[in-house]
């Protein structure tokens, strides 16, 4: 909005193979402690680490042995990781691993990488199945994350909103980052949903609404960017509509 990347610098770390593991719980409050147990266990070395709320794995991401009632943990770990910790860990929030996939199984005979279940793909894969579907971001602080996903499993029902969330690292921490598929039966209705997550302080970064101000960056200072807008952008060709105190051009109202 506000300028051009001319230079991205990013770390790199040594190629390895990872294992694909998916683990299910009767309970959700037991998939996503288990989930953060994982992410946040020295021991085990982990790319991704996802939950889904019943019945979103079985229903949009079709994975293999998990039901309907299923609430499932995927976890993307090195096999140079403790593996008998994971299925500890597991057995301990009363989970199960259903499946996992060994890095010498020939390619062909793999299922689809986890990794193209998680994040966005998991909305985009329900959108395929249901064009009613759509979805939150927001995110769930480390220190009441836990609490967090019971506060919003006990309000909303699961006709309106599935939780699924992303093992994040929040200061040293794991948390969430959360992409719940929602269905709202109109704008007004989705409006409510987002102001809840609010009024419960958690942050929402709305993917439905196209302006900075509306969207994620609720915490910025409007006339600073407005400012470095106009001196980097003086004649508004980057991404036009996407500022409103920009078009408006009255910057004493977005201060």
């Amino acid at each position: 909005t506000n300028g051009i990347i001319t230079q991205v610098e990013f770390p790199l770390a040594r190629v390895q193979p990872w294992v694909d593991a998916i683990f299910s719980f009767d309970n959700l409050g037991d998939a996503a402690t288990f989930a953060i147990d994982v992410a946040n266990a020295p021991a085990i070395i982990t790319r991704a680490v996802a939950v889904f709320q019943a019945p979103i794995a079985a229903s949009y991401l079709e994975l293999p042995e998990v039901s309907n009632s299923s609430n499932v943990v995927t976890v993307q770990f090195s096999p140079a990781a403790l593996a008998s910790s994971l299925w500890r860990l597991a057995k301990n929030r009363g989970g199960n691993a259903t499946t996992a996939d060994q890095p010498t199984q020939p390619s062909e005979t793999k299922p689809r990488a986890l990794y193209l279940n998680s994040w966005n793909h998991t909305t985009l894969h329900a959108l395929k199945k249901d064009k009613n579907v759509t979805y939150l971001q927001a995110a769930y602080a480390s220190d009441n994350a836990l609490h967090t996903v019971a506060q919003v499993q006990n309000f909303f029902p699961t006709s309106k909103l599935l939780q699924h969330l992303e093992c994040v690292n929040m200061n040293g921490r794991v948390g969430f980052a959360v992409l719940s598929l929602i269905w709202p039966q109109d704008d007004n209705e989705l409006l409510q949903i987002l102001e809840w997550h609010e009024k419960h302080d958690i942050p929402i970064f709305n993917p439905h609404d196209e302006t900075i101000e509306g969207g994620g960056m609720k915490g910025m200072s409007i006339s600073h960017q407005l400012n470095f807008k106009r001196i980097t952008d003086p004649a508004g060709i980057l991404n036009p509509g996407k500022m409103r105190c920009y078009d408006e051009e009255v910057s004493s109202n977005c201060k």
